[in-house]
């Protein structure tokens, strides 16, 4: 099977753990799914359960998404952050019980997968009426759009993609461009999918 990491797992020990819990441990969990970043589940010898996140993405990436979470708290059911480690690019934050939106498609009826399309349709509605958190942080996406449709009349991509695809796939970003750079730039999560959306 194929890995489609980004990044590769960081390793991590029990004792670097513990320091980031700053309490005894008495179960270490390694999670899977993610693409880029290295997470546990720990559990304590009280009881308590969090999640330690490794960001290998870097300082921005980590960075930002603290403060996101921060942001966030109290709007959005974000996890709630316990602690932070700067120099370990590490997060601690409480356990969020739940079913992953694949897992729910997978193992449950599905009239309980068709509940769900109401609520997240809201939420992703508010999602994209929500200003970016960072106001200054604002780019032009037309010169994106250029670059973009520059790959799909002649690049590696096209070649992968093949010619028919890459044709028609211009073809219909020329009948649409005007519509393309339309728009205000929103909250965006980037990585929203089955697997990152607990319910």
């Amino acid at each position: 099977m194929h890995d489609a990491r980004l990044c590769p797992w960081i390793p991590v020990t029990r004792e670097e753990l513990q320091a980031l819990v700053e309490s005894p441990i008495s179960k270490v969990e390694p999670l899977e799914g993610g693409f880029t970043n290295t997470l546990h589940k720990v559990t304590m010898t009280t009881g308590l359960v969090v999640v330690v996140k490794h960001y290998a993405g870097g300082r921005k990436s980590f960075r930002d998404e603290v403060e996101t979470l921060m942001r966030l708290a109290g709007v959005l059911p974000v996890p709630e952050i316990v602690r932070t480690d700067v120099e370990r690019k590490a997060v601690v934050y409480r356990w969020i019980a739940g079913t992953t939106l694949d897992d729910c498609r997978r193992k449950e009826p599905p009239a309980a997968f068709a509940s769900l399309a109401d609520p997240l349709g809201r939420l992703f509605a508010w999602v994209a009426r929500t200003e970016p958190l960072d106001t200054e942080d604002r780019w032009d996406v037309v010169p994106l759009l250029a670059h973009a449709r520059a790959l799909l009349a002649r690049s590696r991509a096209r070649e992968r993609m093949g010619t028919p695809l890459a044709t028609a796939l211009l073809a219909a970003y020329d009948a649409r461009a005007d519509q393309l750079g339309w728009g205000n730039q929103v909250l965006c999560h980037r990585d929203i999918g089955g697997r990152n959306i607990l319910v």
